[in-house]
């Protein structure tokens, strides 16, 4: 049986698939195990046909952003301040970053020197 691809405007980008699922790693390994973590690859301004409906590739859903916000808004077992405190957890061990060749330092990123 072939391996599941990812085709996006014709050409093969199964990789992608691979490095969100590096990234959900990295986030279990803060959040601790006791929690769950989902994995997404969100494809916007894409094309998808009439009856197209998101979908998982090795574990990782395949959508785009209408149907990705509808599943972030559904309620869970978490309070507000729960869910602010694993907010700022995650945020913390993942500071925004500059790509490189730009002028301006990484937010949160450590002093040089």
């Amino acid at each position: 049986m072939p391996h599941p691809a990812l085709v996006v405007n014709g050409h093969d980008r199964t990789s992608l698939v691979a490095a969100v699922r590096r990234q959900r790693h990295l986030v279990e390994q803060i959040v601790g195990p006791t929690e769950r973590v989902h994995a997404a690859l969100c494809l916007s301004g894409a094309t998808w046909r009439t009856f197209a409906r998101p979908f998982t590739i090795d574990g990782v859903l395949v959508t785009w952003p209408g149907p990705l916000a509808r599943s972030l808004v559904e309620h869970g077992a978490r309070g507000p301040w729960e869910r602010e405190a694993l907010a700022a957890r995650i945020a913390d061990a993942f500071p925004p970053y500059a790509p490189s060749g730009t002028s301006h330092k990484p937010t949160g990123a450590p002093p040089k020197g």
